[in-house]
């Protein structure tokens, strides 16, 4: 497996995770995060969520052996649409500012919110290309959450490869 970006490991750092927790992974792409979160939650399990058939099939392929041992599930739909009966997770991570968004955000929101565990914890992690937007970005993802009842309990900065980076931590 190819080597994940520093940018990626942060973020998966900031998810705070132990064995055993159960996590969402919004627009996985090609599953580099979501391979690193099954890595980490031993008998936990990992829901990786991207509404492009491609990707999905990318995840599927990187992650062959966590799905095999069942500590990984690939999902293709739109975020607002996720639909999982049953499931609720300890942490949702979403690498990548425009994920929550783009299309509905107010759905896209409500559906994670319909998936989050009482105590659960939704992470933003994000690298802005532009490293002096940083603070602007961070008050725009705060802003963004919490006018769609996602509080912030946190924002955490970073500095890796290609500059400084946040991730915006909320609660439902």
């Amino acid at each position: 497996m190819a080597a994940a970006a520093e940018r990626v490991v942060w973020a998966v750092d900031q998810l705070d995770l132990v064995p055993g927790m159960q996590v969402l992974e919004v627009a996985a792409g090609h599953g580099v995060a979501a391979g690193l979160i099954a890595d980490r939650v031993g008998d936990g399990h990992v829901v990786a969520v991207d509404r492009s058939p491609k990707m999905s099939a990318a995840c599927r392929r990187r992650n062959a052996e966590h799905l095999a041992a069942g500590r990984l599930t690939v999902v293709t739909c739109e975020v607002a649409d996720l639909n999982l009966p049953g499931h609720t997770f300890d942490r949702i991570l979403a690498v990548h500012l425009p994920v929550l968004q783009r299309g509905d955000p107010d759905a896209e929101l409500a559906a994670l919110r319909r998936h989050v565990a009482v105590d659960g914890r939704l992470v933003v992690a994000f690298q802005p290309l532009d490293a002096a937007r940083l603070d602007a970005e961070v008050e725009r993802v705060g802003r963004h959450l919490e006018t769609r009842a996602w509080p912030v309990v946190e924002v955490r900065r970073g500095d890796v490869t290609g500059g400084p980076t946040a991730a915006v931590v909320a609660a439902p």
